[in-house]
């Protein structure tokens, strides 16, 4: 009876671990997010619109889940990485979550515990787009790439193309820049 009474008590410990360390993760992608995962019902219309899903270990759905689960396993998986945010999946979700930022949220979160990206140079374009934002206030298409194949060294790879675009008005030589861009980002690194 003793024995039996044992089994019990540490399957009920292990069964109250796994919930903590669930919602340890839940909690701790939630609070860096700003986005409530913890809605999604599972309902796929996140996945049925994502052009890049094929491409994906896990459909967005299926990451949230296993993210409600507990399992850190994700913030090795491809599926963030390959998201090129253009919010299909955000405007599909019944429950207004704004999935393309829970997935920038999971690259900065995968960045910082030292995961590895599944794309060899996505961590190195992530970084030089987040630099261009931070520089004025939106991304310059001709900047990014110059300093993505600069860091590639590879300075004149689709030169060409840049050209042509450049002729048809498709890119802009110089920038907009919007007025007081570096005292509100230094405020948001401030504030984390």
């Amino acid at each position: 009876m003793a024995a039996s009474q044992s089994v019990a008590l540490d399957a009920g410990e292990s069964r109250a671990a796994f919930r903590a360390d669930s919602l340890g993760l839940l909690k701790q992608v939630e609070a860096h997010s700003g986005e409530k995962i913890s809605r999604c019902f599972q309902c796929d219309k996140c996945a049925t619109g994502c052009p890049l899903a094929s491409y994906m270990t896990y459909t967005p759905n299926e990451l949230f889940r296993l993210i409600q689960l507990g399992d850190r396993t994700t913030l090795a998986s491809n599926t963030f990485w390959f998201c090129i945010s253009c919010y299909t999946c955000s405007v599909r979700c019944p429950n207004d979550i704004d999935i393309a930022h829970v997935m920038d949220s999971l690259r900065e979160s995968a960045l910082e515990e030292g995961y590895k990206p599944a794309l060899s140079q996505a961590r190195d374009f992530h970084s030089i787009f987040l630099g261009c934002v931070r520089r004025s206030g939106r991304v310059s298409e001709l900047e990014l790439m110059a300093r993505y194949n600069l860091k590639l060294r590879r300075p004149f790879h689709r030169l060409p193309l840049g050209w042509a675009l450049l002729r048809k008005g498709r890119l802009e030589l110089w920038p907009f820049r919007g007025r007081g861009l570096r005292g509100l980002f230094k405020r948001l690194k401030e504030s984390r």
